[in-house]
């Protein structure tokens, strides 16, 4: 990650008297440095948020005659029995997962005026790097969840946990464009 995150392409900030360099060259003096320092290289633990809910409906089931006073069934005024749908309730639980891991990077991003060895300028830099999923669960009859749930249970599934290398790297890389955006916007304290 420090090889990676030293190899800023800083060639384009070259103008006129101004040359930039990523690395140091013995046989040059130079009149500024800009050091990266870093004070915090954290990863977060594997995080895994549990949250349970439960959805229900009506559905039909059947039906039942109209029976009248005399416990007959009743008809219709083209004779046929008169009935009514039945119903029942079905449920359906639904667990839902989160998943977070964290990685997180920082520092400042230190000016010094090399012929004085004073420090011009401190900017503080932090990036960070996230993995997230979420995927769910059901327990019960499938048939009481609502679309949107049941497009959401489809969607996602359980992932492993990245390397904590990985989220370090991929934080790196953030770091570094970071860094490159502070020396261009500091371009004129270099003179």
């Amino acid at each position: 990650m420090m090889d990676n995150v030293q190899n800023i392409n800083v060639d384009d900030l070259d103008a006129n008297w101004l040359n930039y360099d990523s690395y140091i060259d013995t046989t040059l003096l130079y009149h500024y440095s800009i050091i990266l320092n870093m004070e915090l290289i954290a990863v977060s633990p594997e995080e895994l948020k549990e949250t349970v809910s439960s959805e229900s409906k009506e559905i039909p089931d059947g039906f039942d005659y109209v029976l009248d006073a005399n416990g007959n069934v009743k008809k219709d005024s083209l004779g046929n029995d008169i009935k009514t749908t039945k119903y029942k309730t079905i449920s359906c639980t639904v667990k839902r997962f989160q998943q977070r891991k964290a990685a997180k990077i920082a520092g400042t991003l230190n000016y010094y005026d090399n012929l004085s060895s004073n420090l011009i300028k401190t900017d503080p830099i932090v990036s960070e790097a996230f993995f997230e999923n979420f995927y769910g669960l059901a327990f019960g009859d499938l048939a009481a969840l609502s679309p949107e749930t049941q497009k959401q249970l489809n969607a996602n599934r359980p992932l492993p946990f990245p390397p904590s290398e990985a989220l370090i790297i991929q934080a790196g890389e953030v770091l570094k464009a970071m860094t490159k955006d502070i020396i261009v916007k500091n371009k004129g304290i270099i003179k």
